[in-house]
């Protein structure tokens, strides 16, 4: 290595860091794999907020029976999908695996 005033070390002409300069090929697969996962993560948020505002329709019966149908029962344990996404974004400014986990 060189320092930026001083001497070169032995042996070298100062040109053997591009092999430095790459990214690992597990740490580009990280980023591809992390934008293809917000982009599942903001799909399903968006699929939850329809089902929510069926519901909220639905119930306090905002429109005719007709234009919006009840619920179905596996819609309401769906609701609670919403908590591993929400964990899920949270940890990836962080890099926190274990809210991925």
């Amino acid at each position: 290595m060189a320092s930026r005033g001083g001497p070169r070390a032995a042996g070298t002409d100062g040109s053997d860091f591009q092999h430095r300069e790459r990214v690992a090929s597990h740490y580009q697969m990280s980023v591809t794999l992390k934008s293809e996962i917000k982009k599942l993560i903001y799909a399903h948020v968006v699929i939850w907020l329809l089902l929510l505002a069926q519901m909220v329709v639905g119930h306090l019966k905002l429109l005719p029976h007709d234009q919006v149908a009840m619920p179905y029962q596996w819609e309401y344990p769906y609701l609670l999908s919403i908590l591993p996404s929400l964990l899920g974004l949270l940890s990836f400014p962080r890099n926190n695996i274990s809210y991925l986990v």
